[in-house]
């Protein structure tokens, strides 16, 4: 009889290419062992399934799932979460990495803090074929306490924080409240962040880092497909705030806990959806 392994680590994946070999391979190193990976592939048209099928037959801790149909990124991210039935789940994306006791450190995190719901460590973004530096953003150590808490919390949040160490039936019932509310993929890290963020159960530790990658991508549009993308980031602004405001499920007591939620919405909206000044520079690229 196998094991029952404590951690699943999703990898949703489309045409990963030889980067998901280097995935893969990460994870296969990570110095805490009792974790399952299971591939959600979507359909990929390159070596995608046989660099999979290959992880498959090297590590009996690899199993591999090939979409019917492209299903499209961010369905295929939650269809992974919610198959997992371990107590503990994580998404890896295919051009992610991390330091090999990453897992560990974020079990050690969740086990010593039975109230957190979510174990994040140090964040470096990588941004490729540019000279910018590297973005740190280190962890608050522990849960975070005290009144300012929740605020400290909403603006060190990283939005790779997604991809660390959840408990499983915390971002289940998560994702059950969200996406029927908010289904776009633009900005739902941050809606399905924030409850865990207001309620600080967060737990954090920089011993270890989070490598996220950015490929570099040419966003130059015509002027009808920016405005397109101006009516969309409207909307997605509009339907966050609509959800945090009222379909959240959860409830501020006293004038100042509502007060302090009230500004927490406005805030995160501006600033984490999708930026105010983003917007106006997408409006005078609409209307110069």
């Amino acid at each position: 009889m196998k094991p029952v392994q404590r951690v699943t680590i999703g990898v949703p994946i489309f045409n990963g290419g030889e980067l998901l070999r280097s995935c893969l391979e990460n994870l296969r190193r990570q110095t805490f062992i009792n974790f399952k990976v299971v591939i959600f592939d979507n359909r990929s048209t390159d070596n995608t399934p046989a660099i999979c099928k290959e992880y498959v037959d090297l590590d009996a801790r690899f199993s591999y799932h090939l979409n019917e149909e492209n299903i499209g990124a961010w369905p295929n991210l939650v269809a992974l979460a919610k198959a997992c039935d371990s107590e503990y789940f994580i998404w890896r994306a295919y051009d992610d990495h991390s330091d090999e006791n990453y897992l560990e450190e974020m079990v050690k995190l969740l086990d010593s803090h039975p109230d957190a719901e979510l174990a994040v460590g140090r964040v470096e973004t990588l941004r490729e074929h540019r000279s910018r530096k590297k973005i740190v953003t280190p962890a608050l150590e522990g849960l975070p306490t005290g009144r300012t808490a929740s605020i400290r919390l909403m603006k060190r949040a990283h939005a790779s924080w997604l991809y660390s160490l959840w408990r499983t039936r915390t971002l289940q019932d998560r994702l059950d409240k969200v996406i029927p509310c908010y289904p776009f993929a633009w900005g739902g890290d941050f809606v399905v962040l924030f409850e865990t963020l207001y309620r600080t159960r967060v737990a954090g530790s920089n011993r270890s880092t989070f490598y996220q990658r950015i490929i570099e991508r040419d966003y130059k549009a015509a002027p009808e497909q920016l405005t397109i993308k101006l009516e969309n980031v409207v909307t997605y602004r509009n339907a966050a705030r609509d959800f945090l405001q009222s379909k959240s499920g959860f409830h501020a007591a006293g004038w100042i806990s509502k007060a302090l939620l009230a500004y927490l919405i406005s805030w995160f909206v501006e600033h984490r959806i999708y930026p105010a000044r983003k917007v106006r520079k997408l409006k005078r690229q609409v209307c110069p």
